[in-house]
């Protein structure tokens, strides 16, 4: 064994011995509450430490979930097969779609072609990876939008300019905040939404997300642009000569009418009573029919995120099938109760922010929106409201690799430093927190 594994052991070995710990704490709660409480803790510092792989946590977690009756084993496979699974299982596959067919590139060389200084290409590439990001899921949309950004970045002898800097980044900080604008954009926004209609039966459409959320969207990216301008200053270098772009091909024609009836479909929920996760489902379907996907494709999906996510959804209905979540709420509105709406409104904000910084989003979404929702009920405040700034909150964290998956891919292309994310990072954070405060004030209530 080399040390580095041995590291490891002896680090989960502590993390094991804290959690058993944590279950003597004396809180005034059920004995099942505390069970959870201490599985709680185990899965919190596992995602925070990443001693072994996020997915590997969801799975442990579910399992200790039945093996101490919390939900039997049914109960916990049915909550960890949520419809919203299949909605991002889709979202991956069309993804694939589009770099199978060649747009990612078509996309890169059509940036290139049409803007010609290289402020305003960093805010085209953000802007489109911003819309890719409502529809995809900011992980499919940033694995497709890094090789356009590489691409664009390739006319630069170095590997390290300000300009690459900022590309990277601002894939990263745009798919974080397109993200937000649909359901399908996150994780934790179907996480919020699937509780919602869990615990409180409150059922938000595809299309009231998205008339909430988009105001944040539309005003974030420009922000984040001259935030990136601001810490990472570069010349325009016109080097770059027009490459010659081919007319669309046959598959590419076919994808785009494909992508064009799912959004419309998913817009348009309300009226015709689809589902979006049925519409995902079609969509990737019929692309394999018309052979736009080949089987092969469903090797290449990115199951780990489906499994965190699972997870996380089972952890979330144990915090609030065994009481915890009341007692973390009440704990909350102590310290909230005779705040004025608007401090409520940050204070939840910025818990969320911090908690999404330490581990994943998705999996603090799954700890933290059964905790917000009869926290709201509590305070006497609008259950949806709280929840989607809650929800929303947790994915604008743009300080280290390990808050959202779109922040790990960009830091994973070795452009950026951990002191470049943060150099950034605690700038847009902060305003973002401040932004989302405003607009869930003024424009959600």
């Amino acid at each position: 064994m080399n040390k580095i594994e041995e590291f490891h052991w002896k680090k989960l070995i502590i993390i094991f011995i804290i959690s058993v710990l944590s279950f003597f704490i004396p809180l005034p709660v059920s004995q099942d509450a505390m069970i959870v409480f201490s599985i709680l803790i185990l899965a919190a510092l596992l995602w925070v430490t990443e001693t072994i792989p996020l997915f590997l946590t969801s799975l442990l977690v579910t399992i200790l979930v039945v093996l101490f009756r919390v939900f039997t084993f049914k109960d916990a496979v049915l909550k960890f097969a949520d419809p919203i699974l299949v909605l991002f299982f889709g979202g991956f596959l069309i993804a694939k779609a589009m770099q199978d067919v060649s747009l990612d590139k078509r996309i890169a060389k059509q940036i290139g072609n049409k803007v010609r200084d290289d402020k305003y290409v960093l805010l085209a590439l953000m802007l489109f990876t911003a819309f890719l990001s409502m529809w995809i899921s900011n992980t499919a949309t940033t694995v497709v939008m890094i090789p356009i950004a590489l691409g664009v970045v390739h006319k630069y002898k170095k590997k390290m300019t300000n300009f690459s800097k900022a590309s990277v980044l601002g894939i990263a900080y745009s798919a974080n905040i397109g993200g937000i604008g649909t359901i399908l954009g996150s994780p934790p926004n179907a996480i919020t939404v699937s509780k919602l209609l869990e615990i409180s039966s409150i059922h938000i459409t595809f299309f009231q997300w998205m008339k909430m959320a988009l105001p944040l969207v539309i005003i974030l990216i420009p922000i984040a642009w001259l935030v990136l301008l601001k810490i990472f200053p570069f010349e325009d270098l016109k080097t770059s000569k027009k490459e010659k772009l081919e007319k669309l091909n046959k598959e590419q024609k076919l994808f785009l009418g494909v992508f064009l009836v799912t959004i419309l479909l998913w817009i348009t929920t309300s009226f015709h009573g689809l589902s979006s996760s049925l519409i995902a489902l079609m969509s990737a379907t019929f692309l394999f029919i018309i052979r736009l996907l080949r089987l092969s494709d469903l090797n290449k999906i990115n199951y780990q995120i489906l499994i965190l996510f699972g997870g996380g959804l089972v952890l979330g209905s144990a915090l609030f099938s065994s009481g915890l979540s009341k007692f973390f709420a009440e704990s909350m509105a102590n310290l909230l109760q005779n705040y004025s709406v608007f401090i409520v409104i940050l204070g939840v904000a910025v818990f969320s922010v911090v908690l999404g910084a330490l581990a994943s989003n998705t999996a603090t979404a799954a700890i933290l929106i059964p905790v917000i929702i009869p926290l709201a009920a509590i305070l006497n405040f609008s259950t949806s409201t709280l929840a989607l700034i809650s929800g929303i909150a947790v994915s604008l964290d743009f300080l280290l690799p390990v808050g959202t998956p779109p922040n790990a891919i960009a830091y994973s292309t070795g452009k950026v430093s951990i002191k470049d994310m943060l150099r950034a990072g605690i700038i847009l954070t902060v305003i973002s927190i401040i932004v989302l405060s405003l607009v869930a004030r003024f424009l959600w209530l």
